[in-house]
């Protein structure tokens, strides 16, 4: 499908848009949480941001089902990888509602994510074809790290629930973050390369919010270090679907079976 200027002219000033917008909001919780005495709840601020980010993919997706209708050869690969991030940008936004917005339920929001990071697993495994090696390892080495991390809080008496599911949660993102980067190096010359680095990159934001999160709960320092990682993170991660700017994990599958 031929693009017009305008169609092109338009989708650029969508992210133009959705970017400032973004921005605007970044900056303002961030003056606050450094004590710039901007006097305004920085945590709604921080759950507005994912509101947007919902809406831009949403809209997102909907100009994405007018491409299909368009254009006849559009690979239906690209709709499910959409579809499957979008599914885990909601469970995302669930798991902010429970540990941002109402600061209570750890429980729910903690499983929440775990199910973000089995739906980036099943985002890569589905679209860049793991052989049943690569995803049969993976799966066994998520599995056995979990079963000795609950092994692991039940020796040094101080199993929990939450500790449990964070563990797992834990793993499942670094793991993720591997098989992530794992693709990128395998993925070069293939035109799915930006994708799988923009990903990349957000899992590795991510990780970084978490790892202030544990700095934050064991001392006074890291809470306001968190969402300096963690919205970024996030927007690169709903980038990294989005049909309309050229990044997906749907193309070229031929390229990267060869490779692999």
């Amino acid at each position: 499908m031929r693009e017009n200027k305008w169609f092109k002219f338009g989708k650029l000033l969508y992210l133009l848009m959705f970017l400032s917008l973004e921005s605007f909001v970044y900056a303002i919780f961030i003056l606050e949480d450094f004590d710039f005495n901007v006097d305004v709840d920085s945590d709604l601020y921080k759950y507005e941001s994912m509101i947007l980010l919902l809406i831009f993919y949403f809209f997102g997706f909907l100009l994405n089902l007018l491409i299909e209708k368009i254009d006849k050869d559009h690979v239906k690969e690209i709709r499910y990888d959409m579809i499957i991030v979008g599914c885990a940008l909601i469970f995302t936004f669930l798991s902010d509602t429970f540990l941002l917005y109402l600061n209570k339920y750890y429980e729910i929001g903690v499983s929440s994510f775990i199910v973000v990071q089995v739906l980036y697993f099943i985002r890569m495994a589905y679209g860049l074809k793991f052989s049943n090696k690569r995803l049969y390892t993976s799966i066994f080495i998520r599995v056995g790290l979990s079963f000795l991390a609950i092994i692991g809080l039940v020796i040094a008496d101080s199993f929990s629930f939450l500790y449990s599911i964070t563990g797992i949660y834990f793993i499942n993102i670094v793991m993720n973050f591997i098989d992530s980067l794992i693709s990128t190096i395998n993925l070069r010359g293939d035109k799915r390369f930006i994708t799988s680095f923009i990903f990349t990159i957000g899992l590795i934001l991510f990780i970084g919010c978490d790892i202030f999160v544990g700095i934050s709960n064991i001392s006074p320092f890291g809470g306001e270090i968190i969402w300096i990682f963690y919205l970024p993170s996030q927007i690169l991660i709903a980038l990294s679907a989005s049909r309309l700017y050229g990044f997906t994990l749907g193309k070229d599958v031929n390229t990267y079976e060869q490779r692999s």
